[in-house]
């Protein structure tokens, strides 16, 4: 177990060293990738998000935020309602990247970050997509729970809770009573003792 915190303290010191010439990498990327989106016209997403996924798989931890900033945005700046888009990419719009990066910091345990980044996504998503708003308002209730924002984190959830019973997903469903869990050592907080008992009762 030593050992393991002594290579993530490692990581975390190397990624701290180096945050600097990540931003410089990033920077680079979203100078080629908007010069291409300009230049490629229909194929701006597929520039962005192919940008995009090449500098998540070498990112340094604490970095994720620039990768919004430096590509997600100037990038699909772009993109077009009439552009003739591979089936396969019009699932990666600006919200499904903005979200995910949200979470992957979120996971990584920088939730000040993270924050922002959901609550953004769940603004943009439409009012049609309930299951995406379901995942996103999960999402955003974790984030919440780990800055210590425990009455936020519960009307978060509420809605998300809400959400869910409008669609029939068993991934929404999970997530919530994974939820439930993480308010164990909060119960006796009134807004989580009345949240538990409706996901409790949404559990069967």
């Amino acid at each position: 177990m030593e050992g393991k915190g002594r290579r993530k303290q490692g990581v975390l010191a190397q990624g701290s060293a180096d945050a600097a010439e990540v931003g410089v990498v990033v920077g680079g990327a979203s100078f080629v990738l908007v010069g291409g989106a300009q230049g490629f016209g229909a194929l701006a997403r597929v520039v962005g998000v192919c940008g995009v996924a090449a500098v998540l798989v070498g990112l340094l931890v604490g970095a994720l935020g620039a990768v919004h900033d430096g590509l997600v945005e100037p990038v699909f700046g772009y993109v077009r309602p009439t552009d003739d888009d591979p089936p396969w990419v019009r699932y990666f719009d600006r919200t499904k990247l903005t979200v995910d990066i949200g979470i992957a910091l979120g996971q990584l345990g920088d939730a000040g970050s993270a924050e922002p980044l959901i609550a953004e996504a769940l603004r943009s998503e439409p009012e049609t997509n309930l299951r995406g708003r379901a995942f996103h308002s999960f999402w955003l209730a974790r984030t919440q729970l780990q800055r210590g924002h425990v009455e936020a984190a519960c009307r978060t959830a509420s809605d998300a809770l809400n959400l869910s019973t409008t669609v029939d997903s068993p991934r929404v469903t999970a997530h919530l009573q994974e939820f439930r869990q993480l308010l164990t050592p909060f119960r006796s907080f009134r807004p989580v003792a009345e949240l538990d008992a409706r996901l409790m009762g949404a559990a069967g």
